[in-house]
This record gives structure tokens, C-alpha cells and sequence, in this order.
């Protein structure tokens, strides 16, 4: 651990998070840090998913997707990512603010993986299978001795069907009830070649910080149109090639 960089990484993203509804990042006091000392702001709340579960549902929901909404702006619009999407690291404050806190685990998205997920999406939108399948091939994944047969269209179609359903469906989407290990199970025992789809290392940390959220989301009962949510996204930076 390098305190010294954290305390950066506070002093980042608080400047990065000060203009975004909801979020605060507490700020360290030079003075008192060190490289094994980090010392910042106190920020009271209750741990964010014990509070998510507090709430009414209207609440609930409109908080989450004020949390949802601005990681996909820092990955999409900013290229940042923190990739520590543990429920502790997020406080609920009495004023109805996020206190974002660990910021150990951050760093720099590339392109390449950032606008990558967007164009997936778009392809995924206009039912273009082949080019989803073909932006795979362009991201980096798949191991070298991969071949073809990877990214054939029909096989990608059949994994979004099941790994991004949210985003696939134009309504309030109840994460608690999207079930995906048994399907996604059952995927994989009839297409064992879907092992061979490694990620990329750049995408690594996206791909855990999507796995964090989507865990919070459907461990607290949160209802959201993510699909929405993306299509502006797409929009925003350029990728929708629909209407939104």
C-alpha cells in the first residue's frame, strides 16, 4: 500500500466527483499522511446496502440509479475506474449522499474497452450479431488458439441473451430475480468453447466492477432501467446509431 498515492487518488477523483449529484469523497490531511499512514475526512453514513434496504422502494431505486449512473459516467465519459465495488467502501449519508471512500484500487480505462462496451451494446440493440461478434475479435478476447468458431454470431447472441439481459429490455429491470449462474452453467456445459473467450487484461477491472454492482443491485431488491440508462450513455458519447 502506498498511502501517498491514495491520498492523490482522493484529491482525483474528489475534484472528478465534485460537479456529480449525490457523491462525496472524503480528503486526506497532508499533514497527517504518510506512505503507511493515510489520514481523510470522517464522513458519516450506514453502509450502502444496509441503507438501500432501509429505504421505500421509490428511494431506493432512485439512489441506486444515481450510484449506477455515475460509474458508468466515470468508465464512459472519463476513462477512470474504482475498481473496489465492495458495499463497505460506500456510505450512505443523512443527507442522502454516497460517501465514496477506498480509493487503493483505481486506474486509467482504455478506450478500446470503454467505447467497446458501448459499440457491443449498440450492436446488441440493432440485433447485429455478426458485429458484436467481431468487436470480441477487436477487444482482445479469446485465447490465440481460439479460432473461428468463437465468434460465431449465433454462439455470442446465445451468451448476451443470458449475461446482459438488463440491458436488452427497455423497463425496470428486478435484479433480484435475474438468476444467471444456472443458465450461464448450462451455457457453458454445451458450449465448453466459450472458456476459451478470455478477457483481456485491460477489461479485467471493468468486468469485476460490473460483477460488484450487479451483486448490490440484486442484494438489495433495486428495480432499474439500465437499458436506458445505456442507450443515453451510447448517445452521449456518440455510439447510439438508433433512436434513443
Amino acid at each position: 500500500a502506498d498511502y501517498l498515492q491514495e491520498a492523490d487518488n482522493l484529491r482525483t477523483y474528489g475534484a472528478l466527483l465534485s460537479g456529480r449529484k449525490r457523491f462525496v469523497v472524503p480528503q486526506p490531511f497532508e499533514e497527517w499522511t504518510r506512505e503507511n499512514v493515510l489520514t481523510m475526512q470522517y464522513i458519516e453514513g450506514q453502509k450502502l446496502d444496509d441503507a438501500l434496504l432501509a429505504l421505500p422502494p421509490d428511494e431506493r431505486d432512485a439512489v441506486a440509479h444515481d450510484f449506477v449512473e455515475t460509474y458508468s459516467w466515470m468508465v464512459h465519459d472519463c476513462y477512470r475506474v474504482h475498481g473496489d465495488t465492495h458495499p463497505g467502501n460506500f456510505l450512505l449519508t443523512a443527507d442522502g449522499d454516497i460517501g465514496m471512500l477506498d480509493f487503493g484500487c483505481v486506474k486509467e480505462c482504455q478506450p478500446l474497452v470503454a467505447d467497446g462496451i458501448l459499440r457491443l451494446m449498440d450492436a446488441c440493440w440493432r440485433e447485429d450479431h455478426k458485429g458484436a461478434a467481431d468487436l470480441y475479435r477487436e477487444m482482445g478476447f479469446g485465447r490465440e488458439d481460439a479460432g473461428d468458431s468463437l465468434y460465431d454470431p449465433e454462439f455470442i447472441r446465445q451468451y448476451h441473451d443470458i449475461a446482459l439481459k438488463p440491458f436488452l429490455v427497455d423497463e425496470a429491470f428486478d435484479f433480484a430475480s435475474w438468476e444467471v449462474r444456472v443458465p450461464l452453467s448450462d451455457f457453458i456445459r454445451k458450449n465448453p468453447k466459450f472458456l476459451k473467450l478470455t478477457p483481456p487484461a485491460e477489461s479485467i477491472m471493468v468486468i469485476r466492477v460490473l460483477g460488484g454492482i450487479r451483486g448490490l443491485l440484486a442484494s438489495t431488491g433495486v428495480r432499474l432501467n439500465v437499458h436506458r440508462m445505456a442507450r443515453e450513455c451510447a448517445q452521449r458519447n456518440g455510439f447510439l446509431t438508433g433512436p434513443l
